[in-house]
């Protein structure tokens, strides 16, 4: 009987000791320790610290009742709280105050003349902050801001509240709020409501407003709707003070890192009438191993009085592009199959213009392993076109059939000689063509042509040279010739013109290079310094009549000393009328002198055919956090400036402001000078104010990669 007395005490010991957890036991250090027993008190003086589960607190004078765990710590009171997940252990909070009223087991307290910071960047002050539960916190007369702690003693930004709620992964609440920057008072509400978490939620976003010429003053209304953990819709209410209206959508899904749709509208009534809308979407997502399926659509719809000679008339075009299309890869094919649709309903010309259904395929390469290095190659599609045009009693289908396989052998003789031959046969099919006079008519027209190609590169000849500032030196000269053979097509005029594929250009000439670049090695970087080419087209037989067999040659020129680059293209013709074209580009990029910076650009082009000239000028600095810039574009023809802009911004490591302002100026092409002044205010982890648009979504992107946080 005793022995089974043993066994029973033996497995009663056993799950006591292993089968429950044990309660966390409190450590307790410090100068000086008294501890009474008799009331559960005990009491620690000098450096205390006590850590308890995933708590530590430290203070010059603790009382800690050891059966409730209530701890009340005066004196120089910091109190840490430690968060683990899969990335290991952080700081979820911590706080320093005058005197603590807490509970180990609740995590709840008081603590008063206290400032501390909640993961992930929010830093709050106040003179009682009540921890209600694990993740509130109700604070008296305090401050938040999300100025990292090396500068949130005086903060660059921060908010002032007579009550601020703060709920972690939730919403922060702020009652009777004042913003300001420094020491400048810059905003008063009632009430103010600022994210706090990571997760995404439903609700009102942070307005924008704006201006612009036409429709006058704005300010655009967010709502944000949370749908699951992978898609979300937003939509905006814009009334302008002209008394136009505009509203807008976007929904956005991600299926994985890489798989994503989008798709976003708006829509615009003005004050006199006239109507803009359009869609925009697009899609990517993986249906298999090395298969990947695309699409998009955009749809523009533009309806407005138009005045037609003596009297206003109704103006309206409706213009669609989408496309859906199919990837198929393996190690040594590919496979592309693209849907195409595109439509022009212009109603004020009575012209309509579909590009209905276009299948474009290819497979490239192929690898036989029968021949080393034959690779198989090739192009089909399928194009339908309808084109209705009342005004000139133009009412027909087209539909066009092109097959194009090609053939390659690629092979190199000396390491410094490559060759490339290739060949092609394709065939194309029209199901109309153009009579004498050009119209269209009923007939039919194909084409059937060989095409054969070679590419030639080398030999390559090399000599290093040794200077004393660039380092190591290489000189490369590189020849190139390249041989294309189409043979002439002669009944080009039947051809109905729809695209580049149709021109039937001929293409039986020689391209010839001769370029030398130079390379510099220094630090195990290579550079090119420096580049100058020589190129030049020979055609076996003129285009027209009047065309001459020699292309202009083409002068490539480019030095890259330091941060500085110089761009040259001349382009000469070698039957006397000289120059052609010029471009030039110069400009410079990096630091001037410590924290100071700078960058230009100046481009200049002329062409004497198109009789064009126009020059570019870009210009910017930037000082420590500050940075300023301002392009210009002026058209030496017709002697005016077509665009202007100017844009200041300042960024620091917990807020950031971008100023600009553009003019447009199209009244050369029958439009009107466009003025548009934007500006935005980001706050780390809050969101931003003012009016974002293509010129300023760089900036932002650059901002949000800075502080690693997205808003």
């Amino acid at each position: 009987m005793r022995w089974m007395i043993l066994l029973v005490l033996l497995i009663l010991l056993f799950f006591t000791g292993y089968g429950f957890a044990k309660e966390a036991e409190i450590l307790v250090k410090a100068d000086y320790v008294e501890r009474m027993p008799e009331v559960n008190l005990v009491i620690a003086r000098g450096d205390v610290e006590i850590i308890y589960d995933d708590t530590k607190i430290w203070a010059d004078e603790v009382h800690m009742n050891t059966e409730t765990k209530d701890v009340v710590a005066t004196g120089n009171v910091v109190i840490w709280e430690i968060s683990e997940d899969e990335k290991g252990k952080h700081v979820r909070g911590y706080m320093k105050c005058d005197k603590l009223e807490f509970n180990m087991d609740t995590k709840k307290g008081v603590a008063y003349r206290a400032r501390g910071y909640l993961d992930p960047f929010y830093y709050f002050e106040g003179t009682k902050v009540v921890k209600v539960d694990e993740d509130t916190y109700n604070i008296d007369n305090g401050t938040l801001t999300t100025c990292t702690s090396e500068c949130n003693e005086n903060p660059d930004w921060h908010l002032r509240g007579s009550r601020i709620a703060i709920k972690t992964e939730s919403y922060t609440k702020v009652f009777g709020v004042s913003g300001w920057i420094k020491s400048i008072p810059v905003l008063y509400s009632p009430y103010l409501q600022v994210p706090s978490k990571s997760e995404r939620k439903s609700g009102l976003l942070v307005p924008t407003f704006g201006y612009k010429t036409d429709d006058k003053f704005f300010i655009k209304v967010p709502v944000y709707f949370v749908i699951n953990r992978s898609s979300d819709l937003t939509l905006w209410f814009t009334p302008y003070s002209s008394g136009s209206l505009g509203t807008a959508f976007e929904y956005r899904n991600v299926f994985s890192k890489d798989e994503k749709l989008k798709i976003k509208g708006d829509y615009i009534q003005h004050k006199d009438g006239d109507v803009r809308w359009a869609l925009k979407g697009g899609f990517n997502k993986y249906v298999g191993i090395d298969t990947e399926l695309k699409g998009s659509v955009s749809i523009k719809n533009t309806s407005y009085r138009r005045y037609y000679a003596d009297t206003f008339g109704e103006y309206s075009e409706i213009y669609s592009d989408s496309y859906l299309q199919f990837l198929k890869r393996t190690d040594y094919t590919s496979l592309n199959v693209l849907l195409r649709y595109q439509s022009d309903n212009i109603s004020g010309s009575s012209q309509k213009l579909y590009k209905e259904p276009e299948m474009d395929f290819n497979v490239f390469p192929i690898n036989t392993k029968i021949i080393n290095n034959l690779f198989v190659g090739g192009y089909g599609g399928l194009l339908v076109y309808k084109n209705k045009n009342d005004n000139l009693n133009l009412d027909y289908t087209l539909t066009r059939l092109m097959l194009e396989p090609k053939l390659y052998l690629p092979f190199t003789f000396l390491e410094t000689l490559k060759f490339l031959p290739t060949y092609s046969y394709s065939y194309t099919y029209w199901s109309r063509s153009r009579d004498g006079e050009g119209r269209v008519s009923q007939g039919s027209i194909s084409r059937d042509l060989g095409n054969i190609g070679v590419y030639v590169r080398g030999p390559i000849a090399m000599k290093p040279y040794k200077l004393p500032v660039l380092g190591e030196l290489y000189h490369f000269v590189v020849p190139e010739v390249k041989y294309i053979y189409i043979p002439r097509y002669g009944d080009r005029t039947r051809v109905v013109i729809f695209d580049e594929r149709d021109t039937l250009n001929d293409r039986n000439y020689v391209t010839y290079s001769l370029s030398n670049r130079f390379l510099a090695v220094r630090d195990g970087v290579v550079k090119e310094v420096l580049r100058v080419a020589f190129e030049q087209d020979y055609r076996m037989h003129s285009l027209v009549s009047h065309s001459k067999n020699f292309s202009d040659v083409r002068v490539i020129f480019d030095i890259y000393p330091r941060n500085f680059y110089i761009n040259t293209r001349l382009f000469y013709n070698v039957y006397g009328k000289g120059i052609t074209t010029k471009a030039l580009t110069f400009g410079y990029s990096g630091n001037i002198s410590g924290d100071t910076r700078g960058n230009f650009k100046v481009n200049y082009y002329e062409d004497n055919i198109a009789l064009s000239r126009y020059m570019e000028y870009t210009f910017g600095f930037g000082v420590s956090n500050l940075e300023a810039n301002f392009a210009l574009r002026r058209d030496i023809k017709n002697d005016y400036w077509p665009e202007k802009v100017f844009y200041v911004g300042y960024a620091k490591n917990c807020w950031a402001m971008r100023v600009g302002y553009r003019i447009l100026d199209t009244t050369l092409t029958g439009g009107r000078k466009d003025r548009t002044l934007y500006f935005i205010v980001i706050f780390k982890g809050l969101g931003g104010v003012g009016v974002v648009d293509e010129t300023n979504r760089d900036w932002i992107n650059m901002v949000k990669n800075k502080w690693k946080v997205n808003f």
